[in-house]
């Protein structure tokens, strides 16, 4: 068959039509195209702007916010290891010469299985030597407690049940809360710990070097700052302390009796000049009922008013409760009405408000009015030392976030104290 060429001449008008046809479809696939690259060019200027907007504006931002937050929790750990916060007692030997007396003593170093045990100044604990038993145990003064959560600290690192550790015995399981070099977290309600101790449970004839920093604090204050500082004894102990080592008052038991009024005074002005209140509105009324902010772990507390007042006629009373963070009521009780007016409380959880009705009941409550004065709420053992109304004074790490809310926290805190940091 012979090869014949397309003619335009002799295209008829089908082909005419399907060559316009494809050409439109041309064109409008280039407007689409164009139509997309516009759209794409549009997209990456807004990625852009957004990208520049992030770089400029939101990245300090957020720099900011990092650094007020850094500078809030190092003043808020300084603050709190400047406070008592140790309840370990490990830098009076006189006490840790009576815990431990299998070995022998020289000064400040006990000396038992092959190890030394000796107490620095601080309350550091240094054990050297060649352990040439199976269990060496070290002990040291179990503290008094309040209810609340604690952590124990201070073991080296590495530690385990069959290396080292230190430990505390629990009251009620009588079983071992464990440090091995981490810390760990323990609660204390009613019952205290019946033992507290460094073990060293290394192998037959190992070489020990290691260092305890032995630390009890709460739990709180240890997320704050987990570094070791030393027990600081309370104003009381130090005051017996220091009457005790005079020539003619070596007893404790004469020195406490010859400065129980000078104590109690100092005690007192302390504990009323110190954040004893734990309640921010002392006088307030209100229709029912008045509910009032607290912040109170478990514990021993008193509430006092210096008066409560209502004009309910129905009872005698008026209704008190402490309800948590969910409004779940953790303790209840009452009160009568009149002036200097107290009552004793032990919460077994934390509370984070406290209801005081105007009645003995909700609905006794209805449509009358409850008036307080003075109504403070603190310890019971602050209470037991002073019953004199003081009003609410904010704590360390409550005043230090105070200052942060009003801007100090954009003031950076000197590291230059010479304090060594973690």
């Amino acid at each position: 068959m012979a090869n014949t060429k397309y003619n335009p001449a002799n295209a008829g008008r089908s082909d005419f039509d399907r060559l316009f046809s494809a050409a439109n479809e041309v064109q409008t696939a280039r407007g689409a195209h164009s139509s997309l690259d516009d759209r794409l060019d549009a997209a990456d200027s807004n990625v852009a702007e957004i990208q520049s907007d992030i770089t400029t504006n939101v990245k300090p931002d957020i720099e900011v916010l990092k650094d007020d937050a850094e500078t809030a929790e190092k003043g808020i750990a300084r603050l709190t290891d400047k406070t008592a916060k140790n309840k370990l007692n490990t830098v009076y030997l006189a006490a840790l010469k009576t815990y431990n007396t299998e070995g022998s003593w020289s000064g400040n170093t006990y000396m038992i299985d092959g190890l030394e045990f000796e107490v620095e100044q601080d309350g550091m604990i240094e054990v050297t030597g060649t352990h040439d038993t199976i269990v060496t145990r070290f002990y040291l003064p179990v503290p008094t407690l309040a209810a609340g959560t604690y952590a124990i600290s201070g073991c080296p690192a590495s530690g385990s049940a069959t290396k080292y550790c230190l430990r505390l015995k629990d009251g009620i399981t009588e079983q071992y809360v464990n440090d091995y070099g981490e810390g760990e977290v323990f609660p204390i309600a009613t019952v205290q710990p019946l033992s507290v101790e460094i073990k060293i449970a290394l192998e037959y004839n190992s070489t020990v070097e290691l260092t305890f920093k032995p630390m009890i604090c709460l739990r709180d204050e240890f997320q704050q700052s987990d570094k070791y500082v030393p027990y600081c004894p309370t104003q009381q102990e130090a005051y017996l302390e220091s009457l005790a080592l005079e020539g003619d008052l070596n007893d404790e038991e004469s020195a406490r009796s010859a400065a129980d009024t000078k104590q109690t005074s100092a005690l007192t002005g302390i504990i009323n000049g110190g954040s004893k209140n734990r309640v921010t509105v002392s006088d307030t009324s209100g229709t029912r009922n008045v509910v009032i902010p607290v912040n109170l772990p478990a514990g021993k507390y008193i509430i006092s008013f210096g008066e409560i007042a209502s004009t309910d006629t129905d009872a005698s009373v008026c209704r008190l409760a402490f309800a948590d963070a969910t409004d779940t009521a953790v303790w209840t009780g009452g009160t009568t009405r009149g002036e200097g007016k107290s009552i004793s409380v032990t919460l077994e959880a934390a509370a984070a408000r406290l209801y005081v009705y105007a009645s003995d009941n909700y609905s006794h409550s209805g449509g009358d009015t409850v008036t307080v004065t003075n109504l403070m709420i603190c310890t019971k053992a602050e209470w037991d030392i002073s019953q004199e109304f003081v009003p609410y004074c904010p704590t360390m790490p409550e005043l230090y976030a105070m200052i942060q809310a009003l801007g100090g926290g954009n003031r950076s805190i000197s590291e230059s104290d010479g304090e060594e940091e973690r």
